[in-house]
């Protein structure tokens, strides 16, 4: 019995990279899946990296292969996509407004008024606020 062997053994970061990505909100991953969409960073890219992609509110977390990489485009295959928040849009509460706001992650506001912020998801923000609400009135 001849015993085949692999042509090229070596560790995994030495033949490719993964990449973390924070899309803006907005973006879907559809979006993503678009080659064009990565022409300002595809020169860093090659074939066979992996792309982690988590939007600053982390309402989604996706995992790409690199099929193919060139100088301006990079063609991904999505090999897992998971909803982590399914409702990231902001909420009202009386005259108080939950929502997503980049580096402050989740905060309160009230009017132009920050009244808490840097909450890791929207529950701990309506939790703050159910919490809080009678200190506010």
């Amino acid at each position: 019995m001849i015993v085949k062997k692999p042509t090229i053994i070596e560790e995994a970061p030495v033949a490719r990279n993964v990449w973390h990505v924070e899309p803006e909100v907005a973006v879907t991953v559809k979006d993503m899946l678009d080659s064009d969409y990565w022409a300002h960073v595809a020169s860093r890219i090659r074939a066979g990296d992996r792309i982690e992609a988590v939007p600053s509110d982390r309402h989604y977390f996706a995992e790409f292969f690199v099929v193919a990489a060139s100088s301006n485009w990079v063609k991904l295959k999505l090999l897992r996509e998971i909803t982590l928040i399914k409702d990231n849009d902001k909420t009202r509460s009386g005259d108080f407004v939950i929502k997503f706001a980049g580096r402050h992650k989740w905060r309160v506001e009230r009017g132009s008024e920050i009244l808490s912020k840097d909450h890791d998801d929207k529950e701990l923000a309506e939790q703050w606020l159910e919490e809080n609400k009678s200190n506010l009135q």
